[in-house]
C-alpha cells in the first residue's frame, strides 16, 4: 500500500511540475507578445522556453530509465511527438513503466502541453529560397515569412526600386537577402538568372490582363502563356538539377482559386492557370523519389495591386466606387474579408519545411472559405 501511495505522490508532483512549466512558458509568451518581441503567428514565433525539469522529474528518472523522448526531447518530429510509439502500445520489455502505466495520460498530456508552443514552429535556417515577383504582393508576402523563418532569400522583380525597398524590409529579420532584376515574360532575362544552391523555389507572377473571352485577342492568349506557364517551366528546369543532387528541395507554385471555379472577367487566368495544376501533379510524381516535394497554392481574393486593378475595372463597369467594388469581392467570402499576402506566406513557409515532407502533389486553397467545391 505504501508503495502505491509513494508512486501516486511522485506522479502528482511530476504532473504539477510540468503544468508549472507550461504556465510559466505561456505567461512569458504573452509578456513577449504584449511587448511586440514575438509574433502572434506560431509559424514564425520562437522564444526561449523555461526548462520543465524539476526535482520530481530528476528523482523519477531512475524509474523511467533513459527515455529521451520524455524528459529530453530531441529536435526531430518523432522525438517531439512520440505518441505513436508510447500511447498506442502496451508495456514492452525496456519500456519505462510509468510511460505505459495507467498514469501515462497524465504524464503525456503534461508533455504535449509543455511543447505546444514549440512543436509547430517552422524553421528554415540554412535554406536558400528563390521567390519570383517578390517585390510586392503575394511574392513579397511569401518571401517575408520565409525570411522570418530563417531562410536566406533571393528576390526577383522587374522593378529595382521596389526590390531595394523589399530587400531593406526583409533584412530586418536577420536573413541574407539579395535580388535579381528580371522580367519573367522575356526569354533573355530568364536565361541570365543563376539558380545555384536553391533549396526552395516559390513561383509567383503577376496576372495577365483582365477581360471576358469575347474581348480578348490571340496575342493576349500568347502573352498569358508567356507570363503564367513558360517562366514556371523554365525556372523549374533550372533549379531541379541542384535539388536532385542534394536529395532535397521544395517547389511551390502560386496559382489561383480560379482554376477550380472560374471567376468572372478574368478569362485568361481561368484557362491558362489550370496548366499549373497539371505541372504540380506530374512533377510531384517524377521527383518525389529525390526528396523533393511539389505543391501549389490557390490564393483567393488577396489584397494586392492586382486585386485593386480588378476592383477599379469592376467599379468602372458597374459605375460604383472602388471601395464598393472591393466590398463586393469580399461579400461571398465566409471570412468576411480579403486575405493578406502574408497569409499565403504562412502556408508557403510550412510547405517549405521538414514538417511538410509528406505533402506532395497537393493544390491547396487559401481563400477564407470562398470556394463552393467539396474537392
Amino acid at each position: 500500500m505504501w508503495a502505491v501511495t509513494l508512486l501516486l505522490f511522485y506522479a502528482a508532483f511530476t504532473y504539477a511540475s510540468y503544468l508549472r512549466a507550461v504556465l510559466d512558458n505561456r505567461s512569458r509568451y504573452l509578456d513577449l507578445l504584449q511587448d511586440g518581441a514575438v509574433s502572434s503567428n506560431p509559424m514564425t514565433t520562437s522564444f526561449p522556453r523555461k526548462s520543465s525539469s524539476s526535482w520530481a522529474v530528476s528523482f523519477l528518472r531512475p524509474v523511467w530509465g533513459s527515455h529521451p523522448s520524455f524528459y529530453a526531447p530531441g529536435p526531430g518530429m518523432r522525438e517531439e511527438f512520440p505518441q505513436h510509439k508510447a500511447v498506442s502500445r502496451s508495456p514492452t520489455p525496456g519500456s519505462p513503466y510509468l510511460w505505459n502505466s495507467p498514469y501515462k495520460y497524465f504524464l503525456q498530456n503534461a508533455y504535449y502541453l509543455n511543447h505546444a508552443f514549440h512543436f509547430m514552429e517552422v524553421k528554415l535556417d540554412g535554406k536558400l529560397a528563390f521567390v519570383t515577383a517578390s517585390s510586392r504582393g503575394i511574392g513579397f508576402g511569401a518571401a517575408k515569412v520565409m525570411a522570418a523563418s530563417g531562410a536566406d532569400v533571393i528576390l526577383l522583380s522587374r522593378n529595382e526600386e521596389n526590390l531595394k525597398a523589399a530587400k531593406k524590409e526583409l533584412e530586418k529579420s536577420g536573413s541574407d537577402v539579395s535580388y535579381i532584376v528580371a522580367d519573367l515574360s522575356k526569354r533573355d532575362d530568364l536565361e541570365r538568372i543563376e539558380t545555384d544552391g536553391i533549396d526552395i523555389f516559390f513561383f509567383s507572377t503577376g496576372g495577365p490582363r483582365s477581360g471576358y473571352f469575347t474581348e480578348l485577342e490571340m496575342h493576349d492568349w500568347e502573352n498569358a502563356a508567356n507570363i503564367l506557364l513558360y517562366p514556371a517551366v523554365y525556372l523549374t528546369k533550372k533549379v531541379l538539377p541542384g535539388m536532385i543532387e542534394k536529395k532535397w528541395g521544395r517547389i511551390i507554385y502560386s496559382t489561383s482559386v480560379a482554376i477550380k471555379e472560374p471567376i468572372s472577367n478574368i478569362a485568361l487566368s481561368n484557362v491558362v492557370r489550370i496548366t499549373m495544376a497539371g505541372l504540380v501533379k506530374t512533377l510531384s510524381k517524377e521527383v518525389g523519389k529525390h526528396g523533393i516535394t511539389v505543391n501549389g497554392i490557390m490564393p483567393g481574393m488577396i489584397e494586392t495591386e492586382r486585386m485593386k486593378k480588378l476592383a477599379e475595372d469592376r467599379a468602372k463597369r458597374e459605375e460604383i466606387s472602388i471601395e464598393e467594388a472591393m466590398g463586393k469581392y469580399a461579400e461571398p467570402i465566409p471570412a468576411g474579408r480579403l486575405g493578406m499576402p502574408e497569409e499565403i506566406g504562412y502556408l508557403a513557409a510550412f510547405l517549405s519545411s521538414e514538417q511538410a515532407s509528406y505533402i506532395n502533389g497537393a493544390m491547396i486553397p487559401v481563400d477564407g472559405g470562398r470556394l463552393n467545391s467539396v474537392f
